[in-house]
């Protein structure tokens, strides 16, 4: 589900082309002050509760996954265009179709001509 290494992947896979470096932005922000906690907060926590502090932090990792699976949206075996329908809609994936086909027509009406 992209809980993982990959989950760099996945958010840039999410995100349209013009929102990637906004977005890999703020997800780096959120993943920055993730660890900041992790590394003042949880060792102040942890002598403060002592091992009341594991029920906390199970607490808090089965929101983690309640919030994951209603939430997160599978793109494992999609196309991109697929990816595309499923967050910006059908709308997106004529676009990038569209743009896909302009491409394509502008490659093939180039002609070389050789001369022996």
């Amino acid at each position: 589900i992209a809980f993982s290494p990959l989950i760099v992947s996945y958010t840039l896979e999410i995100l349209p082309f013009h929102l990637r470096a906004k977005g890999f932005s703020v997800f780096n922000f959120a993943i920055s002050l993730s660890l900041i906690f992790n590394q003042y907060v949880n060792p102040i926590a942890l002598d403060a509760l002592q091992w009341k502090y594991y029920v906390v932090y199970c607490c808090w990792l089965c929101f983690e996954l309640v919030f994951l699976y209603f939430f997160l949206i599978e793109t494992k075996n999609r196309t991109l265009e697929e990816t595309a329908a499923l967050f910006d809609g059908e709308d997106a994936v004529e676009n990038v179709m569209g743009h896909a086909l302009h491409d394509d027509k502008a490659s093939i009406s180039h002609d070389e001509k050789i001369e022996a």
